[in-house]
């Protein structure tokens, strides 16, 4: 007798701790936000590889309380908009033709999974876009060459390294490098970030180009645009 009665005792202590972690997890959840709308929505396709995702939730959120992560991977930055919702920025372009998993996390746990697709483009701007970045950080004078005087032409060599090359014997190769660094610095940029080889011959001009275009007002053969000299077999496929 003793023996049932301690058991029905167990039981009904089990049954209130039960009852009591069942009214904690109701109010626990009852403080999650949720997802109410998104952009793109659910599933959504031909979103453009442009925008950033936004969504909605169904109260205020505290924007350090919220994190994402995706498939595939992205490096998203947060925005909060208002405060019931969020932009999710991105350093890239998205992937085009692509198929994106974004999970929402409140407090590092999952509360809503947006999926969606990107529409094809043309080109890849992500591509272009790591090409661009590529020749900002590796040429970052590129539009304002070649550079000429009488005296000495500058243009890029290879990645970071100007290239003087003297037109007259007379200028010695420590006047044209110091010229070269004056030139970097008048474009507002600083002269140490750059290298500076100097050509051993005496620049001579390249013929004539064949394929030169015709000047409309005139009627006169015109040459084509000199083009930055840059060497782009040290582009890889990646754009660097």
């Amino acid at each position: 007798m003793p023996n049932i009665l301690l058991s029905r005792k167990f039981l009904i202590i089990l049954a209130i701790l039960a009852a009591f972690a069942f009214i904690i997890s109701l109010f626990s959840n009852r403080n999650v936000p949720k997802v109410v709308s998104s952009n793109p929505i659910q599933n959504g396709t031909k979103f453009s590889v442009y925008e950033a995702p936004a969504v909605t939730f169904d109260r205020k959120i505290t924007l350090s309380d919220i994190s994402v992560q995706s498939t595939p991977k992205e490096d998203w930055d947060l925005t909060q908009n208002t405060t019931d919702s969020l932009t999710l920025n991105h350093k890239l372009y998205l992937q085009v033709s692509t198929q994106y998993q974004i999970d929402i996390l409140y407090k590092n746990k999952i509360v809503y999974t947006l999926s969606f697709a990107t529409k094809p483009e043309q080109n890849d701007p992500r591509y272009l876009q790591g090409v661009q970045e590529s020749m900002d950080r590796d040429y970052p004078l590129a539009t304002k060459l070649p550079y000429e005087t009488p005296g000495y032409r500058l243009t890029y060599g290879s990645p970071l390294t100007i290239k003087v090359s003297l037109k007259k014997s007379t200028i010695t190769q420590e006047e044209a490098l110091g010229y070269a660094r004056d030139w970097v610095k008048e474009q507002g940029m600083d002269p140490s970030t750059h290298k500076y080889v100097v050509s051993d011959t005496l620049y001579t001009p390249s013929p004539t180009p064949t394929g030169i275009l015709e000047n409309r007002n005139t009627g006169k053969p015109t040459p084509s645009p000199a083009s930055t000299e840059i060497n782009w077999d040290t582009l890889q496929d990646d754009g660097t």
